[in-house]
């Protein structure tokens, strides 16, 4: 799926992706929004792949407890919203990228930049739970010191994200960071 992206940026750079709006012709305009059209669920998919990935890593360290399967299920209800939603939102789904250079173009699109907010809100939010995953197991277990030695670089990330979470609505929210 890695590559799926690569692929996915590098022809958008023929194409005029990183180029200013307006140095864009509209031939190459249709063709990057095809390959964004396509690159959302490559990425969704890419991504949601990774965090699975680092959940079955932490199973076979520590095992699963009930955290670890509803996290399970938040990831891949995730994968699932998003892809859905994005093959499902624009009626037709050309419409997607000719609604800006054919103005005889009819259709309907969700509203794209909220549709990134809030999933770019929900993959935050299941990006701190999976970091607090192994906490429960870590937290509990006695473990001699050798063994502990190996295994508490796995608890800093959780550690950290302890920490770092309260930090967290401050720039979402556009809170100032003193008083």
């Amino acid at each position: 799926m890695g590559v799926g992206t690569a692929v996915c940026c590098l022809l958008s750079v023929s194409w005029g992706g990183g180029k200013h709006l307006w140095v864009v012709t509209v031939d190459e305009f249709t063709k990057l929004y095809q390959t964004t059209y396509a690159f959302v669920i490559v990425y969704i998919t890419c991504i949601s792949a990774t965090k699975v990935s680092i959940l079955l890593f932490y199973r076979r360290i520590f095992g699963t407890n009930a955290v670890w399967y509803v996290v399970l299920g938040l990831t891949c209800a995730h994968w699932a919203e998003v892809t859905i939603t994005w093959l499902a939102g624009c009626q037709p789904t050309e419409y997607y990228w000719k609604q800006y250079t054919d103005p005889a173009a009819t259709g309907k699109c969700i509203d794209a930049p909220l549709f990134y907010f809030v999933n770019g809100i929900i993959g935050l939010v299941i990006d701190v739970a999976i970091l607090l995953v192994p906490t429960p197991t870590s937290e509990s277990r006695p473990s001699p010191s050798v063994t502990g030695t190996h295994i508490q670089p796995l608890d800093g990330p959780g550690t950290s994200s302890r920490s770092t979470a309260p930090a967290v609505p401050r720039p979402c929210f556009g809170m100032p960071l003193a008083g």
